[in-house]
């Protein structure tokens, strides 16, 4: 073993030797192929020099450059063999696992003298100077996300520290019950604050809305479904709500925008908008 967790490590650096059965069949398979083209090769010279001599026939000769032949091209297919395992040094059924990239190596499950099953992953090297972002988008707020965006987040585990990453990937899909898609965020991580596994909360600017045109807007709970229409409560005196039908242009995930049936400053019902709803559909 050349790496233990947690060692910085450079692109082709050997984190093991590993041992396998495979390779030493093939090892084996490349050194009698040579040993049959050397013994092949000077059966061929010495038929040559008898034929030269008269000592031989012309068939003989021949057989024995076919024989050449056959012999070199299994040495070339034992080496294609050894290549297309991707060995790279390392003795007869050995070979070094190199790592594909700088970076950490934040896994290993290679124990020394241990088996490894050829599904198991032996070292996991992460680059941590950029790290990825998964976030779950509500799908009333993919009109405001677009590829290149940037997103500010905070992670959990660092208090009120404030992140910023671009939006690499959105999935083109909706999830059908949750009515979320996932977005991935490139993260510059130069110090190494964020971690794999950390959880993040993301929040995205929305545009800001134009001056000239005033906007309504309420919290998405206020608005309830009532017999095909959007209704809010609007509280007309101490106890004392009214039903009221409203158009409503588009929604956030958060906010939704009212574009008629209600007046700036109204007090509408937000928490247990939807008990009334239930007691108003009773009627």
């Amino acid at each position: 073993m050349r790496a233990k967790l947690g060692d910085k490590v450079q692109k082709g650096q050997i984190l093991a030797m590993l041992a396998a059965p495979t390779l030493g069949d093939a090892h084996a398979a490349l050194v009698r192929a040579k040993a049959l083209r050397e013994a092949a090769a000077t059966n061929a010279a010495r038929e040559a020099s008898l034929l030269a001599k008269g000592l031989t026939t012309a068939r003989e000769e021949e057989l024995a450059r076919s024989e050449l032949k056959t012999a070199t091209a299994e040495v070339i297919a034992a080496e294609a063999r050894l290549s297309a395992l991707g060995v790279h040094g390392g003795g007869a059924g050995t070979f070094a696992l190199t790592s594909p990239i700088d970076g950490v190596v934040v896994a290993r499950n290679a124990t020394l003298g241990a088996f490894l099953p050829a599904s198991a992953t032996a070292f996991a090297v992460a680059d941590l100077s950029t790290v990825v972002i998964a976030a779950d988008v509500h799908e009333a707020d993919l009109p405001h996300l677009a590829h290149d965006a940037v997103v500010e987040f905070r992670a959990d585990a660092l208090g009120d520290r404030v992140f910023r990453g671009k939006v690499a990937w959105i999935d083109p899909a909706v999830h059908p019950v949750t009515r979320m898609t996932r977005a991935r965020l490139e993260v510059v991580n130069a110090d190494r604050a964020l971690r794999p596994g950390m959880f993040v909360r993301a929040s995205l600017a929305l545009p800001s809305p134009n001056p000239s045109t005033k906007q309504l807007l309420l919290p998405i709970d206020a608005v309830q479904p009532l017999g095909g229409d959007d209704v809010v409560f609007v509280e007309k005196a101490k106890g004392v709500f009214e039903v009221r039908t409203v158009q409503v242009a588009k929604g956030s995930g958060r906010l939704a925008t009212v574009t008629s049936g209600l007046a700036f400053g109204e007090v509408v019902v937000v928490e247990g908008a939807f008990l009334l709803r239930a007691e108003a559909a009773k009627r």
